[in-house]
C-alpha cells in the first residue's frame, strides 16, 4: 500500500468517524441530561419498594422503571445485588437487571439519532417484554429461597439505604436537584459509558467506511440472527455503544430485526456479569435470564422485520440521510462531545476518579470486575 492509499484510508475513516460523532452528539448530550434528571428525581426508595414483592405486578413495575433508567451493566449489577440483599425478590431483581442495561434515556436518544423512530420504539418495548418474561420465569421456576438475613449483610444494606436516602424526593430543592442531575449526567453517567460509546463509534465508522455495501445482502437472515445471539451473549457492550455498530451493519445489508438482537443481547448479558449475578439469582436464575433475553430478542427480530417489510419503512436510517444534512450546529456539538469524552476518559483511566465508585459500594469486591475501568 503506497502513501496515497494510506492517506485515502485515513481520510475515508476520518470522515465517517466525524460523521458518526456529529450525528449522535446532540442527542447523546440530551439523553445524558434526561438520564440525570430521571436518576435524581425518582427516589431509589421507590425502586426498593417495587422490587420487594414476589409477584407479576412487582416484576412489571421493575421492568417499567428499568427501561428509562440510565444504568449500564457495570452499574446495574451491584445496584441490583444491593437491592436483593435488602429484601428484593428474585423475580423483580431479574426484571430490573434485564430492562435497565438494555435501554436507557441516553441509548434511546442515540437510537433515534442514528436509526429511526420505529427502532427507537421497538428497542425499549422489547427490553420491557424480555424483562417481564425473565422475572415471570423466576416466579415459576426459581422462586425465592430463605430470605437473606439483614444482619449478615449489614454493610451492604447500609450502602443501599445511604444511596436511597441521598435521593429522597424532598431532601433537595428543584434547583439543587437539577444541579445534581447535571452533575450526575456529565460525571458518573458519562464516565460509565464514555469508553464503550467511543468504542462503538470507532467500530461503527470502520464498518461504514470499509465493509462492502452488499456484504450481508446474500447472507441467510436466520444464520445472522444465530451469530448475533451466540456472539452477543458472552460479550459486553453498553446500550449506547451497540447503536452505531448496529446502524452500520443495517447499512451493509443486515436486517433491522437482526440488528435489534445485537441491541438487546449485547448490553443485557455478558459472561462477567452472569458470574456476579449468580450470587443473587443462582445458576438456574441466570439461565432463565439468558433464555428470556435471547428468546424475546429473537421473536422481536421477526416482528421488526415484518413491520419494516409490511409498512415499507426505509432501512437506510438517519446515519445515511445525515451525510447530506450536516450543519454547523452538528459540528459544534461534535466538538463539545469530543471534549466531554476526552475529559471523562481522563478521569476514568488516568486520574482514576471517574465512574460509579460511590454506587458500586453496594456489592462485594468481585462485583467490580464487569468493567475494567472501574478498578
Amino acid at each position: 500500500m503506497n502513501f496515497n492509499l494510506y492517506i485515502e484510508f485515513i481520510y475515508t475513516y476520518g470522515v465517517e468517524f466525524w460523521h458518526y460523532l456529529a450525528l449522535t452528539s446532540p442527542f447523546l448530550v440530551l439523553g445524558l441530561i434526561f438520564g440525570g434528571i430521571i436518576y435524581i428525581w425518582i427516589p431509589l426508595k421507590l425502586v426498593q419498594k417495587w422490587l420487594g414483592e414476589e409477584s407479576i405486578s412487582s416484576t412489571v413495575k421493575a421492568a417499567f422503571f428499568g427501561v428509562p433508567l440510565p444504568l449500564c451493566s457495570c452499574s446495574v449489577i451491584p445496584t441490583a445485588l444491593g437491592l436483593r440483599r435488602s429484601g428484593a425478590s428474585k423475580s423483580a431483581t431479574s426484571s430490573f437487571v434485564i430492562s435497565t442495561p438494555e435501554s436507557g434515556a441516553d441509548s434511546i436518544a442515540v437510537t433515534y439519532a442514528m436509526m429511526d423512530l420505529p427502532m427507537t420504539i421497538f428497542r425499549p418495548v422489547a427490553a420491557f417484554f424480555s424483562a417481564v418474561m425473565g422475572g415471570t420465569l423466576q416466579i415459576f421456576f426459581n422462586p425465592n429461597d430463605t430470605p437473606i438475613s439483614p444482619d449478615k449483610n449489614k454493610e451492604n444494606r447500609q450502602g443501599v439505604e445511604s444511596n436511597i436516602d441521598s435521593k429522597e424526593e424532598n431532601s433537595l430543592s428543584s434547583p439543587q436537584k437539577f444541579k445534581a442531575a447535571i452533575s450526575y449526567a456529565f460525571g458518573d453517567l458519562l464516565d460509565d459509558i464514555s469508553g464503550w460509546f467511543l468504542f462503538g463509534i470507532v467500530v461503527g465508522a470502520a464498518l461504514a467506511a470499509f465493509l462492502p455495501d452488499d456484504i450481508f445482502m446474500q447472507s441467510d437472515p436466520t444464520i445472522t440472527r444465530a451469530i448475533f445471539i451466540v456472539v452477543g451473549i458472552p460479550l459486553y457492550l453498553c446500550a449506547s455503544a451497540t447503536t452505531p455498530i448496529a446502524a452500520a451493519l443495517v447499512l451493509k445489508g443486515v436486517s433491522p430485526g437482526a440488528a435489534l438482537i445485537l441491541l438487546l443481547v449485547g448490553p443485557a448479558i455478558s459472561l462477567p456479569n452472569m458470574l456476579v449475578l449468580q450470587k443473587a439469582l443462582g445458576t438456574r436464575g441466570v439461565i432463565l435470564n439468558v433464555f428470556s433475553v435471547a428468546f424475546v430478542a429473537l421473536v422481536f427480530s421477526y416482528v421488526v422485520d415484518w413491520a419494516y417489510s409490511f409498512y415499507s419503512w426505509p432501512t437506510y436510517f438517519r446515519v445515511e440521510e445525515s451525510h447530506q444534512h450536516m450543519g454547523l450546529f452538528d459540528h459544534f456539538a461534535a466538538v463539545v462531545l469530543i471534549l466531554l469524552l476526552a475529559w471523562s476518559l481522563t478521569r476514568v483511566y488516568f486520574l482514576k476518579t471517574g465512574g460509579h465508585s460511590h454506587s458500586h459500594d453496594h456489592g462485594d469486591h468481585e462485583d467490580h470486575n464487569c468493567c475494567d475501568h472501574k478498578h
